[in-house]
Parts: structure tokens; C-alpha cells; sequence
């Protein structure tokens, strides 16, 4: 039997991390245990979130397409999180997967996510059971990282971006550069025409620019 295993992480920065290869060994294992042959996986390359919506999901919407191309009678995800982390679109997903006939089980447990319908109600309600608990850790998540960030900001007074110009090693003399040519009453463009003029790139390699100048000059007042 021929499946399509569907891989997917929740941010960038887990794509080279080993989130993917504990997946797919979990998916292997299921799949030799019930004697499927994956003849295809779906990668979230671009570490769409579970909780976005199903029209967004290209993941969701390529393993559908594939398994039908290929004629592959089941979809395999490592759990029901790694398919969907919002009830509705897990259910919308499911729906569309039951109306092709094909199977989507999770690893984790051997769960069938497919099934239920009016004839087999307690399997149903263990397929939603199952999402309600993904979207639940989700929110959680959610409010955590927003805690995090508050609790951040209150210490520090900023949580996200870059850090800014003058922390980083080799800056702190051009930072003082700027402050002199300011203290002397010269103004931003003519400031970031003599830096231009001594050869002294911005952080990345570009023109220092008059307002990049103005947040140099501006966080002084803040420190």
C-alpha cells in the first residue's frame, strides 16, 4: 500500500533542527508496521504554523494532491498536532482527506484521524479530542511567549528587533563619532555625508543614512 508522509515544523528556525528526522523516523516505524510504502513527502518548507487557516495550508493542500496523483491510500503525519493545530481546520482537513477516500493516521498512538462519522461517533470524538488538546498546547504556547515578551520588555524595554546601532563590537567609536558631530550642531544628512566621506559603512555594509543618524542621535536620550 502506498501512503504520502507529511513532515511539518511550526517556525524557521526549526527547519535544521532534528524535529524533522524524529518525524520521519516515527513515520517510518508506523509505516513498516502497517505495511505501507511512502512514495512521497510533503515538507512544510515554508514553517507554516498549524493554526493557520486551510487555504493557507499549501502543506495540507499538496499531500492531498500528491496521494491522489500517486494513488496512495493514506496520509501519515508524526502526531494530530503536526496535521492541524486549530479544531476547525483539522476538521476542515479531515473532511476533504474522507471525501478522497483516503486515510490520514497519526503515528503517535496508530490513530486512524479519519474516522468518525454518524455511524462511529466515539471515534470521531477521539479524532476531535486529539485537536482540542493540540489547539489547547497552541494557546498555551501563545500566552507564554506573550508573558515572556511583557516580562522582557518591563526589564529592558525592548523584547524584539535587532540589537541597535553601538552594542555590537567595532561600533561604539562610530557611535561616538556621531554624538561629537552632533553635539557640535550639525545636522543628520551632513553627519551621514562625512561618514560616507571617512569610509565608515552602517551595520550591514550600506550608506549611513540621515535617519539611521536620527536613531543613534534619539536613543542617546533614552540611555
Amino acid at each position: 500500500m502506498k501512503a504520502i508522509s507529511l513532515i511539518r515544523v511550526s517556525g524557521a528556525d526549526q527547519v535544521d533542527k532534528d524535529g524533522p528526522t524524529r518525524q520521519r523516523e516515527k513515520i517510518a516505524g508506523f509505516a513498516t508496521e502497517k505495511v505501507y510504502d511512502i512514495v512521497h513527502e510533503v515538507f512544510g518548507e515554508r514553517s507554516q504554523s498549524g493554526a493557520a487557516d486551510l487555504i493557507d495550508r499549501k502543506d495540507l493542500i499538496e499531500a492531498l494532491a500528491k496521494a491522489v496523483e500517486l494513488g496512495a491510500e493514506a496520509v501519515i503525519v508524526e502526531g494530530a498536532d503536526r496535521l492541524a493545530r486549530d479544531l476547525i481546520v483539522n476538521e476542515l482537513a479531515i473532511r476533504e482527506f474522507q471525501a478522497a477516500g483516503i486515510r490520514v493516521y497519526s503515528a503517535n498512538g496508530g490513530v486512524d484521524l479519519t474516522e468518525g462519522s454518524p455511524d462511529e461517533p466515539i471515534a470521531k470524538f477521539v479524532r476531535q479530542i486529539l485537536a482540542a488538546v493540540a489547539e489547547l498546547d497552541k494557546d498555551q504556547t501563545v500566552l507564554k511567549l506573550r508573558a515572556a515578551r511583557k516580562r522582557k520588555k518591563a526589564e529592558t524595554g525592548r523584547c524584539e528587533g535587532g540589537k541597535p546601532y553601538g552594542t555590537k563590537p567595532g561600533e561604539a567609536a562610530v557611535v561616538s563619532r556621531i554624538h561629537a558631530m552632533g553635539a557640535e550642531g550639525k545636522s543628520t544628512r551632513v553627519i551621514a555625508a562625512e561618514l560616507a566621506a571617512a569610509g565608515l559603512p552602517a551595520r550591514k555594509g550600506g550608506m549611513w543614512t540621515a535617519a539611521a543618524v536620527w536613531k543613534v542621535l534619539d536613543r542617546a536620550k533614552t540611555i
